[in-house]
């Protein structure tokens, strides 16, 4: 039986325990020629409705969502054998 993977997600919080996740998802990926796929999920601080959006709000967002993503290149930095794909989502 081939498992042949062809995408393997992984989630990171930037924990040393997901960074250990990351590893092993990259040495599968490796193995089997599949693309890594990287997500980190920002809680919304303020799920509240676009209604009630402040431009405070919306700023604070776009900080933590950037924060976010300069964190997460730097997780998949050293991922350079492997297609990846790296996303934060909110």
């Amino acid at each position: 039986m081939n498992l042949g993977f062809k995408r393997i997600l992984v989630a990171t919080d930037f924990s040393e325990p997901s960074a250990l996740a990351l590893e092993y998802a990259h040495t599968l990926a490796r193995r089997f020629d599949a693309t890594l796929v990287v997500v980190h999920v920002v809680e919304d601080p303020f799920p509240i409705g676009a209604e009630f959006e402040s431009p405070d709000i919306a700023a604070y967002r776009t900080t933590l969502v950037e924060k976010a993503r300069h964190e997460l290149a730097r997780a998949v930095a050293a991922v350079s054998d492997v297609e990846v794909h790296a996303e934060v989502l909110i």
